[in-house]
């Protein structure tokens, strides 16, 4: 398979044979031989090093950030439209616990009920509730992964900083 090792690196013709073709494990992997499959313990350490954690950070920071948002936008206006239609469920069936109202009392209530429903649809949420504040479902989709990512970020430079020694990198 390879020829020989020098300074923990393939050299040669070194590669893997995969149905009749050999794929070259330098143009896979530029990385030492030794740290994609150590041989003791102290070699692992060369495998963690290896390790992008800034990207991955960045990567799952920006799904959670899109999971917010989609949240904001989607998902709690449909808690709210929910919540809604639950007190208007409440309304109704209170309305019509008492038969001795007189017509134009329950006719009052029928059309409050109605209205209450209306008010429970997703578009009337949007437009009516959304829409007017706009600026702080902004803000509060900007301004809190911005103060989250900072945080996380001190943090991390926190430990690392304590983990030197209050030695600076």
């Amino acid at each position: 398979m390879a020829r020989r090792a020098r300074n923990g690196r393939l050299s040669g013709e070194a590669g893997i044979r995969i149905r009749g073709r050999t794929y070259p494990l330098r143009a896979i992997y530029n990385v030492p031989f030794s740290a994609l499959w150590p041989t003791n313990m102290n070699d692992r350490s060369r495998t963690a090093a290896a390790i992008n954690w800034r990207r991955g950070f960045h990567r799952v920071f920006a799904l959670l950030c899109v999971l917010w948002v989609l949240f904001l936008f989607v998902g709690y206006p449909i808690k709210m439209a929910n919540d809604a239609s639950g007190f208007a469920a409440r309304m109704h069936s209170s309305s019509l616990d008492n038969p001795e109202i007189d017509p134009t009392a329950r006719a009052e209530r029928e059309r409050q009920n109605k209205e209450l429903w209306e008010h429970a649809l997703l578009p009337y949420i949007y437009k009516h509730q959304v829409l007017p504040e706009l600026h702080l479902f902004v803000g509060a989709a900007i301004v809190v992964p911005a103060l989250l990512y900072g945080l996380i970020r001190a943090a991390v430079a926190l430990v690392r900083w304590l983990y030197r020694g209050f030695k600076s990198p």
